[in-house]
């Protein structure tokens, strides 16, 4: 059968049946004229077994080790499915993440969630501690916090040169398909699939909450991702939602 019928009979649409085809968890064929092809029963059968999962973990900062995390993570709840591309990037943005969390949060404890999906890869990394924005604010001698967003995204803020580069939270929100950031009141979201960013405001307190998205199906090579602002950061003015 083609895609279309496919996705018809599995209700979904099929741009998400050529996804899953292409991250293997449901088999198929290419004709040589570039068709794939699908046995009805096998799709059904891979589309009943696809399962999210999902780990939740609550852990101390101190002696935390991001590269451990991260292995734990996989193990408990691997990405079996998603392309190499996208482990790489998701394994990316975590690790900066934490670290991110351990090295300067002034924190004690740090909640986790990894979610595995069949369409993409999700991570959510929340601390106790006082705040990105308001880290780089003190940090900086700045006026606000949106004066301290706007300086995290230039790519080149740290608050302790001597222990981090400054520039993984700048680099995640480039390298995740999307990625929202919430912290003193204010929360950044940069949507890399429409090339748009928008800024609201933040209910999550104590601290910081990081998320980023990978679709699973990606081919983007970390490596060859172009880290650069979207056009209306730009701008001077902001989108604000609730």
């Amino acid at each position: 059968m083609r895609i279309k019928e496919v996705a018809r009979d599995l209700g979904v649409s099929p741009t998400y049946i050529r996804k899953l085809a292409d991250a293997g968890v449901i088999p198929h064929k290419v004709t040589q004229g570039g068709h794939r092809l699908f046995d009805l029963a096998e799709a059904r059968a891979a589309f009943r077994r696809r399962r999210d999962l999902r780990v939740e973990l609550e852990l101390p900062l101190a002696g935390l080790e991001e590269d451990k995390v991260w292995d734990r993570l996989e193990a408990q709840a691997p990405p079996r499915h998603a392309t190499e591309q996208a482990v790489r990037i998701a394994r990316y943005a975590f690790t900066e993440l934490v670290n991110n969390a351990i090295d300067h949060s002034g924190g004690t404890k740090v909640s986790i969630r990894w979610e595995v999906r069949a369409d993409k890869l999700r991570a959510e990394i929340g601390d106790d501690g006082i705040g990105a924005f308001e880290r780089i604010r003190i940090a900086k001698a700045l006026p606000d916090h949106r004066s301290a967003l706007a300086e995290l995204s230039k790519g080149k803020v740290t608050t302790q040169p001597d222990r981090h580069s400054g520039e993984g939270l700048f680099f995640t929100s480039r390298a995740a398909d999307y990625f929202d950031l919430q912290a003193n009141g204010l929360r950044w979201i940069v949507d890399n699939r429409r090339a748009d960013f928008a800024l609201g405001n933040s209910s999550y307190v104590p601290g910081t909450l990081a998320m980023f998205e990978v679709d699973a199906a990606t081919t983007r090579r970390l490596s060859l991702i172009h880290i650069s602002a979207p056009t209306r950061q730009a701008e001077t003015s902001y989108a604000v939602f609730c």
